[in-house]
């Protein structure tokens, strides 16, 4: 293991054997950093590989990678670096399962979502901290919003290529199932009473307004 060990990169083969990395195998290393990558060859990982991975410049996935669950704070970092974005971070087809806080207050620019099924989200907060879009497949938000978790921290902000926010009286409205929705807050210019109604009429349906989000007025 290279646990607590001055190490400043790790650099795995593009085109060798790698299946799997063991827990803990980069963790507490304080100077670990710059770009990393996953092979193709990868199949598993064990929990906290990189924690806390605070220099990282880039993370990347081989679009053939072939893991199948994103597990427990496997790039989860300490604090959220306001000053350093990484780039959108796009995960492999192969995804089916994310555990507890595997991206924990990692600044990425957003989460692609490639798998055609929703993956199932390990507790608590996959994406605790964090407040990057997630891009998912066009048109499968409802199979998202229905699928625990995904809108829990309302912070998170699903996208799959249409916009889902309706505007009544300066209130802004999200659908959070098929035939309810949430308030997450107001436009930036609202002023004066906040009258949130009981349902509302967008994109051709009727939803029960159920909830207020999180921090919705803050």
């Amino acid at each position: 293991s290279f646990q607590q060990t001055a190490i400043t990169n790790v650099v795995f083969s593009k085109y060798g054997n790698l299946k799997m990395i063991g827990d803990y195998a980069f963790s507490d290393c304080p100077n670990l950093g710059g770009d990393i990558y996953m092979p193709a060859s990868l199949e598993s990982t064990g929990v906290e590989v990189f924690y806390p991975c605070n220099r990282f410049t880039s993370i990347k996935f081989d679009p053939e990678c072939k893991i199948k669950t994103i597990n427990r704070s496997l790039f989860s970092t300490t604090s959220l670096n306001q000053d350093f974005i990484l780039d959108t971070l796009v995960l492999p087809s192969s995804v089916t399962r994310i555990e507890a806080y595997a991206f924990k207050y990692q600044n990425f620019k957003a989460i692609k979502i490639t798998s055609n099924e929703v993956p199932t989200l390990g507790q608590p907060w996959v994406f605790h901290g964090s407040t990057y879009e997630i891009l998912i497949p066009e048109g499968s938000y409802f199979d998202y919003t229905e699928q625990k978790g995904w809108i829990n921290d309302y912070r998170i902000r699903l996208n799959d290529g249409v916009n889902y926010t309706a505007e009544r009286n300066g209130v802004l409205y999200k659908p959070f199932t098929d035939t309810t929705a949430f308030v997450i807050g107001c436009t930036d210019t609202f002023k004066g009473i906040a009258h949130i109604k009981d349902t509302i009429q967008a994109f051709s349906k009727t939803f029960v307004v159920t909830e207020i989000a999180a921090n919705a007025f803050q």
